[in-house]
């Protein structure tokens, strides 16, 4: 398989992805705890709802487009280019209504802001309950996977079809808690075949960060986190 191909793919999953974000109010999104995703959320609430689904959709074709996947459906239109702009230079100011905006402008959302003022009083997840999360919700997927490597900051797991190898790289902070983005690779043998993707990634809204979890939702963000990566590989395996 060309690297060419694997972007055909991966272009495809996400297109539809992006459709059934639209069809069903943006939940596996709303799952994430992170910026990105609370960024982009607040950003859809200033939008009606048609244009919601419009500018997804163009971030995913300016994602593909960026990587080098050149077909008409990538090409943007004018509006969808303006939508994109228009996304980029959002502050979080919320079209300046918010009575903490500031002359320079907001730098994290309404929901960053709000977890800000209570974290003191919160408890994230340790680095073992997450990893727990994490080993059984890969019992749930319907094809074969391996765990790799098990360390104290470091979970691997890959599935497998002939040559093409899809892997997944969890790495678990230095401090409770805290702990990286999950990033799937894609590999024929040895070879690399596209760039690492996460949810967000492939939609092309962000990285897919965890920061803001709390102890409880290490079960949300597992079972999110294995999803995708089922997603990806039926359809790399089809």
């Amino acid at each position: 398989m060309t690297s060419n191909e694997v972007l055909k793919r991966l272009f495809r999953l996400a297109q539809r992805l992006a459709k059934g974000e639209a069809a069903h109010s943006y939940s596996r999104i709303s799952e994430i705890r992170g910026p990105f995703s609370w960024s982009f959320l607040e950003h859809l609430s200033e939008l009606p709802e048609a244009g919601q689904s419009e500018l997804l959709c163009a971030l995913v074709k300016r994602r593909f487009a960026m990587e080098g996947l050149r077909l008409p459906e990538t090409t943007l239109s004018i509006q969808e280019e303006l939508e994109v702009q228009h996304w980029l230079k959002h502050n979080n100011s919320i079209h300046g209504t918010r009575v903490e905006a500031s002359l320079v402008g907001n730098t994290l959302s309404v929901r960053e802001e709000e977890f800000e003022k209570t974290k003191a009083s919160l408890t994230a997840p340790t680095r073992d309950d997450i990893r727990e999360a994490l080993r059984n919700e890969l019992k749930s997927l319907s094809i074969s996977v391996q765990i790799v490597r098990d360390l104290r900051r470091e979970l691997w797991w890959s599935a497998q079809q002939g040559n093409l190898i899809i892997s997944e790289c969890i790495e678990l902070g230095a401090k409770t808690g805290a702990f990286g983005e999950g990033l799937i690779h894609i590999r024929d043998g040895d070879h690399p075949l596209c760039v690492p993707i996460s949810f967000l990634r492939i939609l092309g809204v962000g990285a897919t960060s965890w920061d803001f979890l709390q102890k409880g939702e290490e079960h949300v963000y597992a079972a999110s986190t294995i999803w995708f990566f089922g997603e990806v590989c039926h359809a790399m395996f089809r």
